[in-house]
Parts: C-alpha cells; structure tokens; sequence
C-alpha cells in the first residue's frame, strides 16, 4: 500500500506488513513526527525541571530564601501526579500537537512570572504547581506518542535515540542558562529559557509536527489500532509494567539525589564527586540508544530485565566503607546506563501492548507510580539514614527493588495466552477502515 501522507495512523498500519522495511525507510516516512517529538521533548517540563537548581543560590541571595523553603516546591509533584493521566486522555482526545502547544505556552508563561517575582515564597510556590498541573502537557507521556507511532519495526532505536537527542539538548541548554544567569542575573536566566518553548516548542510542534488524524480521534470502541484504558486496567501486563516502574524509580529516585552525600561519606572529594556524576548523563544517552537498539532485535522483556538488572553490581559496590574512584565510577555508569534504558521502556511496552487508541491515558495512568516513587525514593533514603547514620539498608532495599523491577519486565512476556488476547501488540494492527 502507498502511502499517502506522513504521520496518518492507517497508513503506519498497513505498512507493517512489510518486514524488510528498514529504519532509513521508516524514518524517510516518519521523519516529521520523529523530529518534531523530539525538539519538544528537549525544550518540554523536563528542562524546567534539570534547570531549576541553577536558580537556587541566585533566588536564596535575592530573597533570603533558605535551600529547604526552595526545594519545598517540589511537593507540586503530589499535584502533578494527578495532572498525568488527564494530559495523557486529552491527547488521546485532541492530539499530542494541540496539548504540547498548550504545554509550551504554559511553560513559556511560567518562566516569564518566575522573572518577574519580587520576594514572596507562595508565588514562587504558585508556578511550581502550575508546572507540574498544567505543564504536564509538555511532558513526554504527551510527546512520545507522535515519535512511537512513527515507527514499527524500529520503535526502540526511534525511542532510544529521540530522548537521547532531547536530553543532549538539555546538557547544551544548562550551560548556557548558566552563562546567562552569570552574566546578566537570575531574571535574564528565566526570560532566556522562556524563549525556549515559545520558539523551538511551539515551532516544532505547530510547523514540524503533522496534526493527529481526525480517525485517530474518533477511533471506534473496537479498534484494531489499540485497547481503552478499562481493558488495559484488567491485563495483567498493566499491573507488571506499574510494578516495575514503581519500585525501578523509588531505587533511582533515593540514588540520583543521594548520590553525591553518599559517596562524599565514604571521603571522596567534593571534586572527585563532580568528576564522577559526570558520567551519569553520558551513560544514561547510552542506555537509551542500545536499550532502544536491542528491543528492536532481542526478545523485548528480556532487555528490559538486563537493562534494570545492571546496576545491581554497582550498589553493591557502594556497600564499601571507602569509595575508590573506579568503583564509584563503575556504580555511576551502571545506574545511569539503567536509568537512561528504563526511560524508553514504557512508551516501547506501552505501544506494543496497548496500542495507540489510549496510548495518552495508559501512559499517563503507568507514570502515576513514576511520579510518585522518585519523591518517595528520596524521602525513603534520607529517613533510612538518619536512623541509621549509614545508607547501607537503603542500598540493599535499592538492589531488591530493582531486582523485583527486572523480574516484573521479564514476566510481562510471560503472561499467559488467555490474557495475551485481552492486550494488543503493533503486528496485529490492521489498516482502519
């Protein structure tokens, strides 16, 4: 079947008749929706999330704000948490074009009120909350989907190497907020990443981005192109997939933040730590790309399983009562390589289990644990170690953690027949009439 025009859901379906398609092939169809994703994502929630805590010195100077009262603000995640799968149904419902635009003049308004602020804590309060409520338009549980549908046979490389590519351009973005803030003060810092998603955001998606068929929108209750939420809700692949991501992210959540006290406890240097962490970003790009690389060729659960298995070795390096920088080094490189692989994951399963009719609210409905376990891993962490003066228990429990992570991925292959017939997998899509 010829194609007709980029990005239209029938036509991706029809082509998946053909296996010999190539990524080249797949991506010179796709590319819009491939490119248009992936600027969004690079310039979406996430940005103002990473950059946040280049503005904590300069706001606490200003305002005599304290670091706690700062970081205080992250509790909107609570709020943020039910925000989710509202995002995730509405671009079901109107598409990830139409929502993402919201996002991004949401995001584009919130940097400019930051800039604009004159002491009080609650305002600053006020547009965390309407980051993590209304800018979660702009996050990937929305801009995923145009880059999944995009691509059949090579869905995991196209996820692997669009948020690679997103978070390459938020490590290009930091220093240069950085520079800005430097030379010109914090204002110049929030009114320079605000130009961010006014400019690159909206123009991704309003230029870039094709529009979301309008057969999409109104797909049939019985579509072949994917499931509902209520029928995704009684797979048990649903509940597997939340157990993974719930107990993978309260162990990264605890690890990321403590990391850097951690290892400063076992009396590495505050340059050492520097120098080491510095690797996470790298190995987490990496575990995206090969992640994404071998789903596509590997028998998927498999992958995913080894891919959260990995840094188990790594903590358990970190139960030493002295951290050399090569063990560190290899801890840090493990954890960030399965962080980076485990981002993928759940747009890869989401759309080969479910389909893309509901692909917005199961996703948003899966990231409710993710939401909520990366605060709790950190609370869990710090409680653990002022109990105990050490992080030892709450690296163990990490290591368990994942290790229940890696198990529940590899089992979502395992469902059995009966229940495999109640999901949808992307070979049995069928062109929608």
């Amino acid at each position: 079947m010829a194609l007709k025009a980029p990005f239209r859901e029938e036509d991706l379906a029809a082509a998946v008749s053909s296996p010999a398609e190539g990524f080249v092939s797949e991506l010179r169809r796709g590319w819009r929706p491939a490119l248009g994703a992936t600027l969004a994502m690079g310039v979406g929630t996430s940005l103002f999330l990473l950059t946040s805590g280049l503005f904590m010195k300069p706001l606490g100077a200003e305002f005599h704000w304290t670091r706690g009262q700062i970081g205080a603000a992250a509790f909107a995640s609570v709020l943020g948490a039910v925000a989710i799968p509202v995002a995730g149904w509405l671009s079901d419902r109107f598409g990830p074009r139409r929502v993402g635009a919201f996002g991004m003049v949401v995001l584009a308004s919130v940097f400019i009120g930051l800039s604009t602020m004159k002491g009080d804590i609650l305002v600053f309060y006020g547009w965390r909350i309407c980051v993590d409520v209304l800018g979660a338009a702009a996050t990937a549980i929305v801009l995923t989907r145009p880059l999944a549908q995009a691509f059949d046979r090579h869905r995991g490389a196209a996820l692997g190497l669009g948020l690679a590519t997103a978070a390459l351009m938020v490590m290009l973005i930091m220093p240069a907020t950085q520079a800005v803030i430097a030379a010109r003060g914090w204002r110049a810092g929030y009114l320079f990443l605000a130009a961010l998603p006014a400019v690159i955001g909206l123009g991704a998606l309003l230029l870039i981005l094709p529009p979301m068929p309008e057969k999409t929108i109104a797909s049939p209750p019985h579509s072949p192109s994917g499931v509902p939420l209520s029928a995704a809700l009684r797979d048990r692949r649903f509940w597997l997939m939340f157990l993974a991501m719930l107990t993978a992210n309260m162990c990264f959540g605890g690890l990321l933040g403590h990391l850097p006290a951690l290892l400063g406890d076992r009396g590495m240097s505050p340059l050492t730590i520097g120098l080491v962490m510095s690797g996470l970003t790298g190995a987490a790009m990496f575990g995206r790309l090969t992640e994404g690389f071998l789903m596509d060729r590997l028998w998927a659960p498999a992958v995913a399983c080894v891919t959260l298995l990995a840094p188990v070795a790594g903590l358990l390096l970190l139960l030493e009562p002295t951290a050399s920088v090569p063990r560190a080094m290899a801890a840090v490189l493990l954890i960030g390589f399965a962080q980076g692989g485990e981002a993928s994951q759940l747009s890869f399963f989401t759309a080969r289990y479910f389909g893309f009719r509901a692909y917005g609210a199961i996703y948003g409905a899966l990231a409710i644990g993710i939401s909520l376990s990366l605060a709790t891993g950190g609370t869990m962490f710090g409680f653990v170690f002022d109990r105990t003066g050490t992080y030892d228990v709450a690296i163990l429990v990490a290591a368990a953690g994942l290790g229940v992570a890696a198990l529940s991925m590899l089992a979502t292959g395992l469902t059995p027949r009966t229940a495999r017939r109640t999901g949808f997998d992307a070979a049995d899509a069928e062109p929608v009439s």
